[in-house]
């Protein structure tokens, strides 16, 4: 009875899914999908679909051996390289196939072929950016690079082989819903998947809303909201670390550059989350029981079902890795080996700019350079649409990039934006994902790197998206690298648009390599990273201005600089820390702005809660929900009425409005410029915002303030990555927040938690928010989440196959060549 009650719930949630996205003649039809033989009833997944199989695949070399653990985990031992990613792609695509493809039809502007021309705007975007050029140029890399394009190919045709092996009754359930079938897989899909992810990792800095921001306050009103410099920053590498080498000659600013390039209004239809971050740090054994190093990593990204990760062990001669894998790219991507252990965070290096290009006329052949006008190229990519006629569009390439830009409204203009009297212009795009690089090397060498030198060589290719790679080796050492291409810049060049016309506004090289900050077994004993300043001011190059605050970061720090003795079981309870430094730093003040006459008798109520809270952003706590509501209240209180622009609201640093509260001055900022009946003060918005915040609440929440709990207001949840509901999982009774070591908010957060601990034979534990399965009728479409959700990591054990036969598993696999 209670798999026929779901059942029918699934048939439900389905139609209506499709009756309220899409109009009656979009509806793709129930007749296939509700088919007994060939429709959704297929996707009941059992461990019958693990049983033991023998898989004859053409092109393979030798048999490959598949453990598939209890936990749905692919344990694959190969005799050769070619086999390993051969066989890693075949189980991929069983877990995750319609996942891998919606990824490459998102990354590369095809989603107009799925759902009409409701999508356009998305997938022209895609195209102006850039995407499949960038991609076509990681290929010509990869092409270069034997082991690389070994691994690629034998990824791509395992899938192919999967796919291959399947009927339509077999098709995933997405398939089914949206009516249409697995395209094969090439290459080029991998290439366009690591460029999607280098875009959500590339932090957009805002340009053209701070250029008009530049333009109405003046670069000294403008600096003293949006400073270069900070005081206070944590920096990843320690203080006074020296930074010995020959220093190249460092870019001058031009005369011109506080003269603000015309800005234009531009709404990108998506762009990454400006809270992708993570934190990683590594111990060394001078601080451990054990007298090993001890690594940690949880990167922050948005959370969907299916997870982004999937865990993988691949073993063959040479490499025995295991860990994080991308469905859509070959090999372990954070993990450990048998001599070392790595991970990442976001740097969010300035590494995107924007420049105005001037054409010559209307046909755009050419545009003005360095005094000269240069030829311009073009790009026609064609858009296919559901029930349309194609759309072909021509891109122009200029050597600053591509000219992606974007009307008022997010609308895609088919000319160029024209105002009296001015030259037709556009906005190019310059980006490092552009640039030609095989990030696939790097994992490939550091799923086989046996010291810490191995490590620095394999992140040598790396560049785009720029990270903080930490390294543990069982050899003792540790490590933190700053990684990608960073562009040799003046201080403060991108801040702004940039004016393609001026040659001394262009890119000219990178810092070399070597160059990058890092640092290898401080004296402090650790090496830690929460997407704070990469350095203090003694670094000498311009890195960018805009990193994330310092609170997680000092936090990491400050329990490992007291921790002595530290286990495993340590570290994942400092994952899960939620003490929330920034409501240390700025609550008292808040708290004595409150006109406390002024409030009701609920409003006390919260206010003696808010007053009275631990600083913790524990799941039960309401003050933790009453300092988020009312932070963002006032933050919008303050800033709305001077920092609206054309392309969205901007806001300063938490840190620069933080001062302004704790400055016993009154600050012009506070006046609200759309009144005039009053001027505005500190004491006026804090309180108006804290009763703001009381009454929203309420409104959602009850009556009662003892009832606003923040795991309720906050709602951590792991939706479908189409949003489809009843595929997804809400209301976590978990903690975290903005600004704590759990950076958990509401569908953003922890996106794979991993600890390992570098004894002769390395102890490694981790987990995902999800499962290993794509397949919402499987059981391990979220089997990870109580082990996330709580800490308590599962153990990922190196073992050879003898071993792992004597294991608990539910399937063994052979691939070998078909005859």
């Amino acid at each position: 009875m209670a798999k026929v009650k779901q059942v029918l719930t699934l048939i439900i949630s389905i139609s209506f899914i499709l009756l309220l996205n899409h109009k009656i003649e979009d509806v793709p039809p129930l007749g296939k999908l509700l088919n007994p033989y060939s429709g959704f009833w297929q996707n009941a997944e059992g461990f019958d679909h693990f049983r033991n199989k023998n898989i004859k695949i053409d092109g393979a070399k030798d048999e490959v051996r598949i453990i598939w653990d209890e936990n749905l985990v692919p344990h694959i031992y190969a005799q050769n390289d070619h086999d390993l990613y051969l066989a890693q792609g075949y189980v991929t695509a069983q877990l995750r196939l319609w996942q891998m493809e919606f990824q490459i039809y998102f990354a590369s502007g095809r989603l107009c072929e799925l759902v009409g021309k409701k999508a356009l705007q998305l997938d022209e975007f895609q195209r102006r950016i850039g995407m499949t050029w960038a991609a076509e140029k990681t290929m010509e890399s990869v092409k270069d690079d034997e082991a690389s394009w070994t691994a690629i190919q034998a990824y791509s045709d395992g899938v192919n082989a999967y796919i291959n092996s399947l009927d339509p009754g077999d098709y995933p359930l997405e398939y089914k819903i949206l009516d249409y079938s697995p395209e094969p897989w090439t290459p080029f899909k991998t290439a366009l998947f690591l460029k999607y992810m280098a875009w959500d990792l590339t932090e957009d800095k805002d340009d053209f809303a701070k250029t008009e921001l530049l333009n109405r306050f003046g670069y000294d009103l403008f600096q003293s909201i949006f400073p270069s410099d900070h005081e206070d920053i944590e920096p990843i590498i320690p203080e006074g670390t020296l930074f010995e080498f020959d220093t190249l000659e460092i870019p001058k600013p031009p005369l011109n550059y506080r003269n603000p390039v015309l800005p234009v209004g531009y709404n990108a239809p998506v762009k990454p989350d400006p809270d992708n971050g993570s934190n990683n740090w590594a111990v060394h054994g001078s601080r451990t029981r054990s007298g090993r190093p001890i690594l940690a990593n949880d990167p922050h990204l948005n959370q969907r079902l299916p997870s982004i990760w999937m865990l993988i062990h691949m073993n063959a001669p040479g490499t025995n890795s295991y860990g994080a894998s991308f469905p859509g790219a070959p090999g372990v991507i954070l993990g450990f080996n048998e001599h070392v252990s790595w991970g990442s965070t976001n740097v969010g290096p300035d590494i995107m700019d924007w420049y105005k290009i001037e054409f010559k006329d209307e046909s755009m052949e050419e545009y003005l350079y360095d005094g000269e006008w240069k030829k311009t190229e073009f790009r026609t990519e064609t858009i296919k649409i559901k029930g349309e006629e194609a759309k072909e569009i021509s891109i122009p390439i200029t050597h600053l990039g591509p000219i992606a830009y974007l009307g008022k409204g997010g609308e895609t203009v088919p000319s160029l934006p024209r105002y009296k009297g001015v030259a037709p212009f556009g906005f190019a795009l310059r980006w490092t994902a552009h640039d030609p690089s095989n990030e696939i090397r790097t994992f490939l060498k550091l799923n086989r790197a046996k010291n810490y030198d191995d490590c620095v060589d394999a992140i040598s290719s790396f560049i785009c998206p720029s990270q903080n790679f930490v390294f543990a080796t069982t050899e003792g050492d540790i490590g933190l690298w700053v990684i990608g291409k960073l562009p040799l810049k003046w201080k403060d060049q991108g801040k702004f648009l940039l004016d393609g016309k001026d040659k001394s506004h262009a890119w000219e090289t990178r810092i070399p390599y070597l160059q990058n900050p890092h640092v290898k077994n401080p004296p402090r004993g650790f090496v830690s990273s929460a997407n704070q300043h990469s350095t203090d001011s003694t670094y000498p190059y311009y890195i960018q201005w805009d990193f994330d605050p310092y609170m997680r970061g000092r936090r990491i720090n400050q329990v490992l600089e007291q921790s002595k003795g530290v286990t495993a079981s340590d570290m994942m309870a400092l994952q899960l820390d939620s003490r929330n430094l920034f409501a240390d730093k700025v609550l008292k003040a808040m708290l004595s702005k409150v006109i406390q006459d002024n409030l009701t008798d609920k409003e006390k109520e919260a206010f003696e809660i808010v007053s009275s809270w631990n600083r913790i952003m524990g799941p039960e706590e309401v003050g933790a929900s009453i300092f988020v509501f009312w932070w963002e209240y006032m933050e919008r209180k303050i800033w709305d009425d001077d920092l609206e622009t054309e392309s969205g609201n901007v806001y300063p640093d938490v840190l620069v409005t933080a001062e302004m509260i704790m400055d016993s001055l009154e600050s012009s900022w506070y006046d609200d410029k759309t009144t005039d009946e009053r001027t505005e003060t500190s004491r006026y918005i804090l309180t108006i915002a804290f009763k703001m915040a009381v009454k929203e609440l309420g409104n959602e929440f009850g009556e009662d303030p003892g009832e606003w709990i923040w795991m309720d207001v906050n709602n951590p949840s792991v939706p479908h990555v189409a949003e489809i509901p009843g595929m997804g999982i809400y209301g976590l009774p978990i903690g975290g927040g903005k600004h704590v070591i759990n950076k958990q908010k509401h569908k953003h957060g922890p996106s794979w938690r991993f600890v390992a601990e570098m004894k002769d034979e390395p102890e490694a534990y981790g987990a995902i928010p999800g499962g290993q399965s794509g397949n919402p009728g499987s059981r391990f479409y979220s089997n990870f989440m109580e082990n996330w959700s709580t800490g308590d990591l599962v153990p990922l054990n190196l073992l050879s196959y003898d071993q792992q036969t004597k294991e608990d598993n539910l399937a063994v696999w052979t691939i070998s060549k078909a005859k």
